[in-house]
């Protein structure tokens, strides 16, 4: 077995993976891909992270609920964004999550938001610096669709001067969107929203070297989607932010669909910018 450390986090496993690109059952493409084993202290348990591509901007996935490496593979990794991978101008960094939780009715509320807040922690402190570390590089992008977009989101909040390129499509930003009903502290500490208002001062400018684009359908497709990213807009416009935001036509709603194409368009354009 593998083992060594990057700064706090100690790795184990660095595996070669078959990652094969399939279309209408036959394979097209097989991405260079790769598999750890992060141990972190923050959740006291091992988490796995794949990595796609081995060169380019370092890009943490965040994918929809439920969703993981397969289905990135599946839907994502169109012509154009394989291009990207071949070219060496992108990798994809994709790790598990505790999305698992938000349907459990045998975890509390009060449960479920110190996992995440530990989860929060894990990407802040141990995933980004190991990413950081095995890239080279000092700043990173991150991408999130459907639920990732909220992770996204939030892990750029708390760490800006790590997170240079955001994107994030079909985003709820309101943690209590899925888990109704609750409030504490950790709630308001990972809604973005809530963070953006209290920010003031010298704090804001820290946010405003970012390449951010933000992205969702159209009412009647994608109705809370829309209405929550416009109430994002305007606080961050409200905080001269700079952000692209991009409401698509009213018959883009959510799925891959039209999150293969949103990639496709946005992703080339972050990381063709400076």
């Amino acid at each position: 077995m593998i083992s060594f450390t990057y700064g706090f986090v100690k790795v184990y496993n660095i595996t070669d993976l078959d990652m094969s690109i399939v279309r209408g059952g036959m394979v097209m493409k097989t991405a260079e891909a790769t598999m750890c084993v992060l141990h972190s202290n923050m959740l006291h348990a091992d988490v796995t992270v794949k990595t796609i591509g081995s060169n380019g901007v370092p890009c943490l996935v965040f994918m929809p609920l439920h969703e993981g490496v397969n289905e990135f593979l599946h839907y994502a990794l169109s012509s154009e964004l394989l291009e990207q991978l071949e070219r060496g101008r992108i990798r994809f960094y994709i790790c598990a999550t505790c999305d698992d939780v938000w349907d459990d009715n045998e975890v509390s509320n009060h449960e479920k938001m110190q996992l995440y807040e530990s989860w929060m922690q894990f990407l802040q402190q141990e995933l980004v610096p190991y990413i950081r570390s095995v890239t080279f590089m000092e700043q990173i992008m991150v991408c999130g669709i459907d639920i990732g977009a909220m992770h996204a989101m939030n892990l750029y909040l708390r760490i800006p001067e790590y997170i240079r390129k955001v994107l994030c499509l079909s985003g709820i930003y309101k943690i209590s969107h899925y888990i109704p009903y609750y409030y504490d502290e950790l709630i308001l500490k990972n809604t973005p929203e809530v963070i953006l208002r209290n920010l003031h001062g010298e704090k804001v400018k820290a946010y405003q070297n970012t390449n951010m684009v933000l992205c969702s359908g159209r009412y009647p497709m994608a109705p809370e989607a829309e209405g929550n990213l416009r109430e994002l807009e305007e606080v961050l416009r409200l905080k001269d932010i700079p952000v692209i935001v991009e409401y698509w036509d009213y018959d883009a709603g959510t799925g891959w669909k039209w999150w293969t194409r949103q990639l496709d368009y946005f992703i080339p354009l972050l990381i063709g910018s400076t």
